[in-house]
């Protein structure tokens, strides 16, 4: 008995004790979680401090990892730190450095310093990797003719894993070199997410020899935007918090981007986070796009069971988010006749009824064209200020063959396949024109969906099929006679999802499947093939020059 009491005992105390760690536990994460969001508590727990192993007068932020980095107390903290140590006067030869500064770009220096006369800086990093070429550009500056005498920027391009030397060279307005400037920065022990080096099993030469040549672009890599250079190697990361970005939008020298599927941020061309955008019920997904002084993007609005058939507005002026199409509405009768079977979305973000899935658009004040996965349709609505219509439907005539939809779709002039499982399409043109251009990623995969069974459609007779392969499609729309009619086609590897077109500098970017992308020049001949070893899928990749935000 005496033995069975001092068991008891002993299992008590140890249930009390584990009990009392889980009450600290859960104490600690909660006035943790309220104190890393607080700014008195930020002031005097992020600091910039010197940082021996990194290099030589190289500030860095020294801060709980937990920290959100887009919480605006946490920039607003940054920004009194910064314009305390801005006060005082730095020179080229000696200027304040700091790495990483916001924490928006893990291969970054942010440089400060003025100079008597205007002046214009490029740089080049370089490290001991063979493989890894220079990396030159010329920094924008927002003075006329990109000359200044204050200069700020934030320098991109850093090799995570080595040691670089970043060559600063200060130039005059005729181009000469008054003065040079070598930083030692060490990343010998920067791990993060991003592949260093991109495999490419097409790869000709070493290049990357203008500002022009741009940044590869890949969203969907884990939590993380990451950019390369023509030769396959990582010169930006950029953390997101979750979901991902979908694509960069340029506006008044910032970007633009997704970091979750309720949140937009602006970054200025320092990396600070200008302002974060919360989208309240309307969940982002698939894409967006600027369009004067506002976002416009796909949504799932969490009020509804159905997901994926909403488009919003946010108006960057006015700060108003505005339901501007809600796509159900045109689809009531086609609705109702199927049954509401599929109940989860390929986006694992969004649950609920997956009956149409648009997954990109055209927009223009009055007028939209989407693009639904489900229905291997492209849709326009016309008047979608007032009374929304739908104006035609692209797609084989047997998807809508039987509904009061029919009449709506437009003729094929010529022999092809139409489309199916298509994303990502594109404008050459004006869609209030009677003729324009729509591009797109022609998956040419059709699943068994609502009331559509594809796998009925016969290969031989120009219906919906799948197939061996995927194809970028170019076609040309006539809204006069309603026919569709493809005049361009390249044929890519099979990619049922997540495939993306871009033409950048009369080359064709299409990013396929296992996590490929494909460059080809404008003969079509296959320049690169750029392989991701990640175990993420990536969504789409897109090239951009970031001139006037980075780079002249």
């Amino acid at each position: 008995m005496k033995k069975f009491n001092k068991l008891f005992v002993i299992i008590f105390i140890i249930l009390v004790s584990s009990f009392i760690v889980f009450i600290i536990n859960i104490t600690y994460n909660y006035v943790h979680g309220k104190n890393i969001v607080n700014y008195e508590w930020l002031s005097h727990n992020v600091k910039l401090v010197y940082d021996d192993d990194l290099g030589q007068n190289i500030y860095v932020i020294d801060k709980d990892r937990n920290i959100d980095i887009y919480n605006s107390n946490y920039r607003k903290v940054i920004d009194k730190k910064i314009e305390y140590l801005t006060s005082s006067k730095y020179t080229f030869n000696s200027p304040l450095i700091i790495y990483n500064l916001y924490g928006t770009n893990n291969l970054s220096l942010n440089v400060f310093f003025d100079t008597e006369e205007a002046y214009y800086v490029d740089y080049t990093i370089s490290c001991d990797n063979k493989d890894i070429i220079d990396f030159t550009r010329t920094l924008y500056n927002e003075g006329k003719n990109n000359l200044t005498k204050s200069h700020k920027y934030q320098i991109i391009g850093l090799i995570k894993g080595y040691k670089n030397v970043v060559t600063l060279n200060l130039r005059d307005k005729d181009g000469s070199i008054v003065n040079t400037k070598k930083i030692e920065i060490d990343l010998s022990n920067l791990y993060t997410g991003s592949n260093l080096i991109l495999a490419n099993d097409n790869k000709t030469s070493n290049y990357d020899n203008n500002n022009y040549n741009g940044l590869y672009t890949v969203f969907g890599n884990g939590l993380y935007i990451s950019m390369y250079d023509n030769n396959g190697v990582l010169r930006s990361e950029i953390p997101i918090n979750s979901y991902r970005g979908n694509r960069i939008l340029f506006y008044n020298n910032n970007i633009i981007f997704s970091i979750s599927n309720n949140k937009f941020v602006i970054l200025d061309r320092f990396g600070r986070i200008d302002r974060v955008i919360n989208t309240s019920k309307y969940l982002i997904h698939h894409d967006y796009k600027l369009h004067n002084n506002s976002i416009v993007f796909l949504a799932t609005n969490k009020d509804k069971d159905s997901i994926e058939d909403v488009v919003v507005k946010y108006n960057l002026n006015t700060n108003k988010l505005i339901k501007i199409l809600d796509v159900d509405t045109l689809f009531k009768d086609y609705i109702k006749s199927i049954h509401k079977t599929n109940t989860t979305s390929y986006d694992e973000f969004d649950k609920g009824f997956d009956w149409i899935h648009i997954n990109s658009f055209i927009y223009d004040n009055d007028s939209i064209i989407l693009s639904s996965r489900e229905l291997s349709s492209i849709i326009k609505v016309i008047n979608i200020n007032s009374k929304p219509k739908i104006k035609y439907i692209l797609s084989d005539k047997s998807i809508w063959e039987d509904t009061k939809y029919e009449d709506l779709v437009y003729d094929k002039k010529g022999d092809f396949k139409s489309h199916a499982g298509q994303s990502d399409i594109s404008l050459k043109g004006n869609i209030n024109n009677s003729s324009y251009y729509i591009r797109l990623f022609n998956s040419n995969y059709g699943k068994s969906n609502n009331k559509i069974d594809y796998s009925k459609f016969d290969i031989d007779n120009n219906s919906i099929s799948r197939g061996d392969n995927s194809y970028y499609y170019n076609y040309k729309i006539d809204e006069k006679n309603n026919s569709y009619e493809l005049i361009d086609k390249l044929e890519l590897p099979y990619t049922a999802y997540n495939g993306s077109i871009d033409l950048y500098n009369n080359n064709y970017l299409f990013n396929t499947k296992n996590n490929t992308f494909l460059v080809y020049d404008n003969n079509k001949k296959l320049l690169h093939k750029y392989k991701v070893n990640s175990d993420n899928n990536i969504y789409r990749v897109y090239k951009y020059n970031y001139c006037k935000y980075w780079y002249k």
